[in-house]
């Protein structure tokens, strides 16, 4: 995971099975791409805890996170109603996503981000 360009850190513990990788301010880096780094050692990558920076958009019902500086779109939502509605009322603002990606199967799956908190940037968390 070292190698992968933005990553600034990464633990790994095989006897909890899981790994902690910081990434770098500004980096480029995909969940896509450290999912694939996973598969690739051999492991089956599961569900991840992240904190991810975009712009938030919507594509008809759905939510995206557009995140800066990678081209990459991950679908937002979240479980309480009151707060998926909460995001709906921030379209176009630039959001700290913090949340869940739950583990997906095989390449080209796509990654759906399970909100547990926002913050526009510069605000306190909502």
């Amino acid at each position: 995971m070292k190698k992968i360009d933005g990553v600034e850190s990464a633990e790994a513990s095989l006897n909890r099975g899981s790994a902690r990788i910081a990434l770098k301010p500004g980096n480029r880096v995909r969940l896509e791409d450290l999912a694939q780094k996973v598969r690739d050692n051999g492991f089956t990558p599961k569900q991840s805890r992240v904190s991810v920076r975009g712009r938030l958009a919507r594509t008809g019902g759905k939510l995206l996170l557009d995140v800066l500086g990678t081209g990459a779109n991950y679908e937002i939502t979240a479980q309480d109603p009151a707060r998926q509605n909460e995001l709906f009322g921030n379209i176009g603002k630039t959001l700290i996503i913090e949340g869940v990606v739950p583990a997906t199967e095989g390449k080209g799956a796509s990654f759906v981000i399970m909100m547990e908190n926002f913050k526009i940037e510069g605000s306190n968390p909502q």
